[in-house]
C-alpha cells in the first residue's frame, strides 16, 4: 500500500489527504542500512564526512577540515516545515557564539537544486551542504527531520537530539570540553507494517479492526492506505489522526471535544480490513470502534466558515486535462508535500486537497471542472508567494471568501476518555 510518513507535529496538521496522497521522505528510510552498523552513541568517534560542493559558507566540509572547532550538524530539508524555525534557531545561536571555534552546518536532505530555489525566498547564514542520499543522516539512526547532532573539538558526538534541546548552555558546555548534558534520542520509527498475521493458513480475514497501544517515542506517523483495497494500517497516530481517518475530514473541519492536540497525548497503532474492498465501510467499521474504546458520539452541522475558493484565472495557461483515461503508457500518479505537488492523470479533487494542506484552512472548488475529467500537474512552492504563482502558472488562484460547510463535532459521553 502507498505509505505516507510526515516529520510534522501534530501528525497530518499539513497533510489532510488522508487516504490518496502518498507522502515520500528520504528522511523516512532512516533505519535503512543503520541496523547492520555499529550504533553510535555519545562519547563515540563521528563519521567521517566530506561535502565537496557547498551551496553556501566554508569552502571545504568535512570533519577533518572542521576538526579542532565544535561542529553543529542540523539535518533538514526543504520540504519539511517544522526543519525552517530550527535552521533559524542554529543561525541564532550561531550569532551569540560569534568569534567561538564553533561551525555550524545545514544538512539538507534534498538535491543542490531545490535548496538553492528554496534560497531565493529565505536566508540562512550557516554553512548550507547536501546530503542527497541521506546515507550520512542514516548513519546516526534518526528517524526524521529536523535532527541535531553536535560533534565536540576532537571529533566526537557530544549530542544526537532534536533542535530544540539545544540552546547557548549546551554548546557552551562542549565548547568548554564539557559534556553536553542532553540524552541520546532515543525516538523510533513508526512502522505501518506493525500489524501481526492473523490470516491462518487456509482461511481468510473478511473484516477486522485493531487499535493498539504505539510506542510513545515514535517520532513520526505512518499511515498505509490503497485506495479500493478496503484496508488502513498506521502507527504513531494520535487521537486527532484516527478521527480524521474515521470521518474522512480534514482538521481544520474536526471539532475534538475531548480538548486541544498535546504532544504527550497517547499514540496508537491501528489495522483495518474491510469486506469487498470498501474503504468507506473500513472508515465506518473504524470509527464505530473509536466511539466504543473512547466514549463518544458524532455530530454534524453546518457552519459558515472562512475558507479560499479555487477558481480559474484568463491568463492563457491552462492545467492539461484528460476527459477519457490517462494518455498511453503513462501510469497515474500523485504525490503532494510541503512543498510542492504532482499528479498525472488525476482528478482536480486532489490537487484541492494540495491546496487545502498548504492554505491551512478549507478549500471550495469553484472551476466548475468536469468532475469525470483527470488532469496533470507539477507544482512546486516554498512560500506563500510562489504558492500562488505557481498555482497561476496553470491558470488557477486562490481568493478567500465565506461558505457553509460541514464540521465533524466529537462529543465525548459522559464517561468518555478520549483515550
Amino acid at each position: 500500500m502507498p505509505s505516507k510518513r510526515l516529520c510534522a507535529i501534530p501528525p497530518f496538521r499539513h497533510a489532510a489527504l488522508v487516504s490518496t496522497v502518498v507522502w515520500t521522505s528520504l528522511a523516512a528510510n532512516a533505519q535503512d542500512g543503520a541496523a547492520s552498523r555499529e550504533r553510535l552513541d555519545l562519547g563515540m568517534p563521528a563519521p567521517e564526512f566530506t561535502f565537496s560542493e557547498p551551496i553556501q559558507g566554508v569552502a571545504k566540509v568535512s570533519l577533518d577540515a572542521l576538526r579542532g572547532s565544535v561542529v553543529v550538524l542540523e539535518f533538514w530539508a526543504t520540504w519539511c516545515s517544522p526543519c525552517i524555525p530550527a535552521l533559524h534557531h542554529m543561525d541564532e545561536l550561531r550569532s551569540k557564539l560569534s568569534g567561538q571555534k564553533i561551525e555550524f552546518v545545514g544538512v539538507a536532505i534534498d538535491t543542490p537544486e531545490r535548496v538553492k530555489k528554496f534560497l531565493e525566498h529565505d536566508h540562512f547564514d550557516q554553512t548550507l551542504v547536501c546530503d542527497v542520499s541521506g546515507s550520512y543522516y542514516r548513519s546516526f539512526a534518526l528517524h526524521s527531520v529536523p535532527g541535531t547532532v553536535v560533534i565536540d573539538r576532537d571529533g566526537r558526538i557530544a549530542a544526537i537530539t532534536r533542535p530544540g534541546q539545544v540552546d547557548l548552555a549546551v554548546l557552551q558546555r562542549v565548547l568548554a570540553g564539557q559534556p553536553a548534558g542532553l540524552p541520546r534520542d532515543e525516538s523510533v520509527a513508526a512502522n505501518a507494517d506493525w500489524a501481526p498475521a492473523i490470516d491462518a493458513e487456509g482461511t481468510e480475514t473478511w473484516a477486522s479492526v485493531v487499535i493498539a497501544p504505539a510506542d510513545p517515542r515514535t517520532t513520526m506517523n505512518e499511515l498505509k492506505s490503497k485506495p479500493g483495497s478496503g484496508k488502513f494500517s498506521g502507527d504513531g497516530l494520535f487521537r486527532s489522526n484516527l478521527f480524521q481517518l474515521a470521518y474522512d475530514v480534514p482538521y481544520w473541519r474536526l471539532v475534538d471535544g475531548f480538548g486541544e492536540w498535546r504532544e504527550t497525548d497517547a499514540k496508537y497503532r491501528i489495522a483495518v480490513t474491510a469486506p469487498g474492498g470498501d474503504d468507506q465501510l473500513g472508515r465506518t467499521m473504524l470509527a464505530r470502534s473509536l466511539e466504543a474504546k473512547l466514549g463518544y458520539h458524532v455530530r454534524r452541522e453546518q457552519r459558515e466558515t472562512a475558507v479560499k475558493v479555487l477558481r480559474r484565472v484568463d491568463n492563457g495557461q491552462q492545467l492539461a486535462v484528460h476527459t477519457g483515461p490517462a494518455p498511453s503508457g503513462s501510469e497515474p500518479t500523485f504525490w503532494a508535500s510541503g512543498r510542492g505537488t504532482h499528479g498525472a492523470g488525476q482528478p482536480l479533487e486532489n490537487l484541492r486537497k494540495a491546496c487545502e494542506s498548504m492554505a491551512r484552512k478549507p478549500v471550495v472548488d469553484e472551476t466548475g471542472a468536469d468532475t469525470k475529467a483527470t488532469f496533470d500537474w507539477h507544482l512546486e512552492w516554498v512560500d506563500a508567494p510562489t504558492f500562488e504563482r505557481a498555482l497561476a502558472s496553470v491558470g488557477l488562484e486562490l481568493v478567500e471568501a465565506k461558505r457553509s460547510l460541514e464540521f465533524v463535532v466529537i462529543v465525548p459521553d459522559a464517561a468518555g476518555t478520549g483515550r
